[in-house]
């Protein structure tokens, strides 16, 4: 069972309200993700470190306002262990995140390039049609003069 230490490294009112709330901003944010225009992949990112930052949240509270500082950890080697664990759960998830976050980047740039390409063409179109027209339009006052 999971108890409220007194020698935590915050209060425990002061970190798991803040946890709590950190982790409604981030549940809204993965909600609200549901009516953005994005890609399947760039969504399916997102969501995924959308929930993995919403259990370091829930950790961050834990370690914070729940899990015992450790003076002697040759005295009590279990809490000591218990406290390096949730650390290092952080640590990796929010390495995990931060991968998370490179391949975002990767799929805004790659999707970014591909619009940049559409639009280069799309403009290459329409100023050769223009150009055709206009030509045309020249060859047309030339033939009636």
């Amino acid at each position: 069972m999971v108890s409220l230490a007194a020698g935590s490294v915050l209060p425990w009112w002061i970190a798991v309200p803040v946890g709590m709330v950190t982790m409604t901003v981030i549940a809204g944010h993965l909600i609200s993700l549901q009516w953005t225009e994005m890609s399947a992949r760039r969504r399916r990112i997102r969501h995924v470190s959308g929930v993995l930052m919403m259990v370091v949240a829930a950790l961050m509270a834990y370690a914070l306002g729940g899990a015992e500082v450790v003076t002697s950890p040759a005295t009590d080697p279990q809490a000591a262990g218990m406290f390096l664990k949730v650390w290092l759960a952080i640590v990796a998830l929010l390495l995990i995140v931060v991968s998370l976050a490179v391949m975002d980047m990767g799929q805004t740039a790659r999707e970014a390039l591909e619009q940049r390409g559409r639009l280069r063409a799309s403009l290459r179109s329409s100023l050769e049609a223009e150009l055709k027209a206009l030509r045309a339009e020249r060859e047309q006052s030339r033939t009636a003069n």
